[in-house]
C-alpha cells in the first residue's frame, strides 16, 4: 500500500503523492492547519434529478393581469424576460413548444409557466422577489433556483439562446 503524506516541500522516501486518490479537496484547500474540507470522490457529485422546470413570470394572470402587464410593456413600465421569450405579442412562440416538447421526450422533463398570482405557497417561497425566474422541482418536491432574472435578460427575448442556457444546467444536474 502507498504512503501517502502530508504537504511539505520535502516529501520522505516512499511517498508517492500528496493526497489518496480517493480524496478530491473542494475549493479553498483543504490542507490548511486541518483536512476537514477534503472529502471522498463522488459525495458531492450525485447528480440531481430534476422532476419539472417551473417558469414564474413577472406579470399576474387573468385578463386583468394580462392587459395590465402589455399597457404597463408598451409603456415601459413593466418587463418580464421571461414573458419576452416564451410569447410573441399574441401567443406562444412556436420555437418554445418545440423546446418544451425536446424537454419531454429527451429527459422526461415537464416546463410548467405560471404568472405570479399561480404560485403554490411553495412556488411563492422559493420564488419571491426573484421574478421572473425558473424554478427546479427535484423529485422529492423541493425546489430550488435554476436560472435568475439576469440570466433570462441575457437571453434577450431568443428561445435558441434560452435553449442553450437550459440544457447546460440540465447537463450539470441530470
Amino acid at each position: 500500500m502507498p504512503k501517502y503524506c502530508e504537504e511539505s516541500a520535502l516529501k520522505p522516501k516512499g511517498c508517492q503523492s500528496d493526497v489518496p486518490p480517493e480524496i478530491r479537496v473542494s475549493a479553498g484547500g483543504a490542507f490548511g492547519p486541518s483536512n476537514k474540507e477534503a472529502r471522498p470522490i463522488g459525495e458531492s457529485e450525485a447528480k440531481v434529478s430534476v422532476k419539472r422546470l417551473i417558469g414564474v413570470y413577472k406579470a399576474d394572470g387573468g385578463i386583468v393581469g394580462e392587459i395590465a402587464y402589455v399597457l404597463g410593456h408598451l409603456v415601459g413600465a413593466r418587463e418580464c424576460n421571461l414573458c419576452d421569450i416564451t410569447h410573441s405579442p399574441i401567443k406562444k412562440k412556436s420555437e418554445f413548444k418545440s423546446f418544451e416538447k425536446q424537454l419531454l421526450t429527451e429527459f422526461g422533463i415537464e416546463f410548467r409557466l405560471v404568472h405570479m398570482n399561480e404560485r403554490t405557497e411553495k412556488e411563492l417561497s422559493a420564488s419571491a422577489g426573484r421574478e421572473p425566474c425558473v424554478l427546479f422541482e427535484h423529485e422529492d418536491g423541493s425546489l430550488s433556483m435554476f436560472l435568475d432574472y439576469v440570466e433570462l435578460k441575457a437571453c434577450d427575448g431568443r428561445v435558441s439562446s434560452f435553449e442553450k442556457l437550459v440544457r447546460s444546467r440540465l447537463d450539470f444536474f441530470v
